[in-house]
């Protein structure tokens, strides 16, 4: 996870303030991409003298694709709006390969204006302001990070708060640290007009340590009360172990969060011993022989609402499982086995059919030769992914699939990025399934405009396709944040794991569906008009 900026002594680039108030707000992110990259290059690398190593790149299609975050048919749109916008000049046009494969890249630069007029309005932007002043040092990671990798509304905020704090300098050379900016500051800043989106993505700019609130507005109708929340930049704390987490420390990290959420959520996760195990806290696998009224005396369910729950369902499941199998006669505290399956849902993202589906099969062959042994809930949670894939392989593996220019893309920049323990046809499956899947989804949405079903419906429907990621981009961050867990330890890495059933994109997942949830909150409607969206998206109601 992103950890703050770099404090701005070194690694910076000497940026133009007119990306902040020209191009950000009032380009697509395509362009944004673009002109932040061309800055970065042209900016970020500069010889003894002071002036740039590459005033010129020469950059191919393939180049823009891996390095700038632009897919390949938005290419032509964000050279094409670059250029009439005047941020960049074409220098050398680039020519397509002939049959023996030769082709030229094409060759741009930064276009500057020489008037000496600091333009702020797109208009009479005529190129960025050439002589001294009106640039701040901006750390890398803005480009590198930010710019690359957020959406485009994301990026503006980080680009206001950038601007608004270190890119104004005092009377005395002195550079902000921090600013109070009010909500409608930041609306007509980065002319994202949609107030529930600008939340949001203040928010996620907030959680994804790119900026720190260090002050809470106060919103009341006495004016002399009234103040606008404070925001700064996140910068990283450089500390003497700024390095990753070794197995050790990640399993002690681990570990801490594991008892802050049973502490919030009322569990426990100390082991007891036998000694202390009081009658109502322990139940022993004798299920068979217990009537149902005898196992709600005898078990502690101080996890979950009631009895009848999925986690306390596939406890029973496993216990029973062992018993039969493997003879395993000691007791368990069905409470607590509980939490691990449900730590493995909410913490580990792994889905509740998903989870019965692998137990199930589990003890059916429990005992058999390459099947995983878990003898407890914490043990099948720590071999979940190694007893999956050993499913996986006893039902033939991965099916082949047709790969498209788009899933090439995609596979191509996540091994340039990411450290992917997996062979790049395993990584292409399970990419252009995702994809497969993601867009079905989005085609259903499409389609409910054409269902007799209420207005409500259709106008929710039109706003969720327009508001959620495409395609491409959430299936990229999505198999990104899997790759990051799994190249954790105890997750399954090197045991052959069978990466395609594991990550395929479903609606059902909760990050997708808490995704849907916050965009229909930002949109006014009830999450009960969601529930009804969705149900139209599984089932085919009458169309007009």
């Amino acid at each position: 996870m992103f950890d703050g900026f770099n404090v701005p002594e070194s690694n910076t680039t000497y940026c133009p303030n007119q990306f902040f108030d020209v191009c950000l707000p009032n380009y697509s992110r395509g362009v944004v991409r673009l002109v932040g990259y061309m800055l970065r290059r042209t900016l970020g690398w500069c010889d003894s003298e002071g002036e740039p190593q590459e005033a010129q790149i020469q950059i191919s299609y393939s180049e823009i694709c891996e390095k700038v975050g632009i897919s390949r048919p938005r290419i032509k749109d964000a050279v094409r709006d670059a250029i009439h916008g005047r941020f960049i000049r074409c220098i050398k046009k680039g020519t397509p390969g002939n049959e023996d494969g030769q082709g030229n890249s094409a060759t741009y630069e930064l276009r500057w204006d020489k008037s000496g007029t600091y333009n702020k309005q797109p208009e009479t932007f005529r190129g960025f302001f050439e002589k001294s002043g009106n640039r701040t040092y901006i750390p890398n990671e803005f480009f590198d990070v930010c710019v690359r990798k957020e959406p485009l509304s994301v990026v503006k905020i980080v680009g206001a708060v950038a601007r608004l704090s270190i890119g104004f300098e005092t009377k005395q050379g002195h550079r902000r640290n921090k600013i109070a900016v009010s909500f409608s500051h930041f609306r007509r800043y980065s002319k994202i007009r949609n107030r529930g989106n600008l939340a949001a993505s203040i928010q996620r700019a907030i959680e994804k340590n790119y900026i720190l609130q260090l002050r809470e507005g106060n919103f009341t109708q006495n004016r002399t009360e009234q103040r606008a929340n404070v925001f700064s930049l996140k910068w990283r704390v450089v500390t003497k172990r700024n390095q990753k987490l070794s197995s050790a420390e990640y399993l002690a990290e681990r570990n801490r969060k594991e008892d802050e959420w049973l502490q919030k959520n009322g569990g426990s996760n100390k082991k007891v011993p036998e000694e202390q195990l009081q009658k109502g806290t322990r139940i022993e696998i004798k299920l068979e022989k217990l009537s149902r009224s005898k196992t709600r005396e005898k078990e502690e369910l101080n996890f979950g609402q009631s009895e009848d729950t999925t986690y306390i369902r596939n406890s029973k499941t496993l216990a029973r499982g062992l018993k039969e199998k493997r003879k395993v006669n000691r007791p368990f505290k069905c409470s607590t086995w509980a939490e691990q399956f449900e730590m493995l849902e909410r913490l580990d993202g792994v889905l509740s059919d998903r989870i019965s589906n692998v137990l199930n099969w589990y003890i059916e062959h429990i005992g058999k030769p390459f099947v995983p042994e878990a003898f407890s809930a914490r043990g099948f949670r720590n071999k979940f992914l190694q007893i999956e894939d050993a499913m996986m392989k006893r039902y033939g593996g991965i099916n082949p699939v047709e790969i498209s220019k788009d899933a090439e893309w995609i596979v191509d920049r996540i091994f340039a990025f990411e450290h992917v323990p997996f062979s790049k046809e395993q990584l292409s499956n399970a990419v252009q399934n995702s994809l497969d899947a993601y867009r079905a989804f989005r085609t259903k949405l499409l389609n409910i405009e054409n269902l007799q079903v209420e207005d409500r419906i259709h106008r929710l429907a039109a706003y969720l396709v327009a508001s959620i990621p495409q395609s491409c981009e959430y299936i990229e961050t999505w198999i990104r944040k899997v790759i990051q867990m799994l190249n954790r330890p105890n997750n399954g890495k090197g045991c052959g794991f069978n990466f395609q059933s594991y990550i395929t994109f479903s609606m059902d997942m909760p990050d997708f569906q808490e995704m849907l949830k916050q965009i229909t909150i930002s949109y006014g409607e009830t999450l009960e008009m969601l529930s009804e969206v969705i149900l139209c998206t599984q089932n085919e109601p009458k169309t007009r």
